[in-house]
């Protein structure tokens, strides 16, 4: 996901009324094992006040490693 680019949806949105609350993000996706950038986007949700959550089905096991 593009940090850049959900900060201009969200303000995207924020200036039609609507007030985004919720983002998922994915830490190991299940095609490419892929990552999200989660300290940019926690950042993001932080300035405007949205629920994070990072799906975690294949890289959870991270939160143990040593690095």
């Amino acid at each position: 996901m593009s940090p850049e680019a959900l900060e201009e949806m969200i303000k995207d949105e924020i200036a039609k009324g609507n007030k985004p609350f919720y983002l998922n993000s994915v830490a190991g996706s299940t095609v490419m094992g892929s990552f999200d950038d989660m300290h940019a986007l926690a950042d993001i949700c932080e300035k405007y006040g949205m629920w994070f959550n990072i799906d975690a089905c294949w890289g959870g096991f991270l939160a143990f490693a040593d690095g």
